[in-house]
């Protein structure tokens, strides 16, 4: 990873717990940012955006994880070695090991001068035998390796948390190259062994950004309180005229049978 990022992923658990994932090697990236776009015409003036759909970011890193990582190992420790004759330097958590090596059988087939050679010192060296002063014969190749005091499997460790992250679902912050990827959920989760690479496990991790939205509700009245109802019948009582206001004589204000009853003499009711 580059100098100075640790922290790769970093997500919450249910109870809101912070935690974080880093990997020792990122070898490759590739970001998709995609659109689509409306198929049918847009009336020109338009705005052209209403008729594009932004997809969801897509992330691949593609990661390499080593069971003995050097950033952790611990204190420079000097320890006397026998074999050597002298202190070696360690580091804690590790120890030194002194590992045979067989050389493979050499297929190079020499010839004129230089075999000649060869013949002359096989003879010499039967012949040394043959006498009792033992044979020549070459000291093994050895070669000192760091080994660990405790067994451990950084490769799996890793593999089992991204498969937990795959599996559960979590919101993701994915940081690389300076750069923050949010939100991003684990979608796929493959895993590489290459014959040779003894100690070494290669990833292939996918990520898409899921989009959140914010929901708020709100108190509507009773929608018995919205309906139309009919206006009420309103009575007016009628209204009196009077003659001397309007300059119409008692006769002209009267109706007709009444005004033939007073004519007649006869009081009306």
């Amino acid at each position: 990873m580059a100098e100075g990022q640790k922290e790769l992923l970093q997500w919450k658990d249910s109870a809101g717990t912070l935690h974080s994932l880093s990997v020792d090697v990122i070898t490759g990236h590739v970001a998709d940012n995609e659109s689509e776009i409306t198929s049918f015409p847009v009336e020109f003036g338009a705005d052209i955006n209403d008729h594009i759909i932004h997809m969801p970011t897509k992330l691949t890193l593609e990661v390499v994880q080593t069971q003995t990582p050097f950033e952790q190992m611990g204190p420079l420790v000097f320890t006397p070695n026998k074999q050597l004759g002298r202190a070696t330097r360690t580091t804690a958590g590790f120890s030194v090991k002194s590992v045979e090596l067989t050389p493979q059988p050499n297929a190079f087939k020499p010839g004129g001068l230089l075999a000649a050679t060869r013949a002359i010192g096989s003879a010499i060296s039967a012949g040394l035998g043959a006498l009792g002063l033992g044979a020549i014969t070459n000291p093994p190749l050895r070669v000192n390796v760091l080994q660990a005091d405790q067994e451990v499997d950084r490769i799996g460790e890793l593999e089992d948390k991204l498969i937990d992250l795959n599996t559960n679902g979590y919101l993701i912050d994915v940081t690389y190259r300076n750069r923050v990827f949010p939100s991003m959920v684990l979608t796929k989760v493959s895993s590489t062994s290459t014959k040779g690479e003894v100690g070494l496990g290669r990833f292939s991790l996918t990520f898409q950004n899921l989009r959140t939205v914010a929901t708020s509700s709100t108190k509507l009245p009773d929608p018995a309180s919205m309906r139309l109802k009919p206006a009420a019948k309103q009575t007016k009582p009628a209204k009196k005229v009077d003659a001397a206001t309007t300059g119409v004589s008692s006769d002209a204000a009267k109706g007709p049978g009444e005004s033939m009853l007073s004519a007649l003499g006869v009081p009306s009711a």
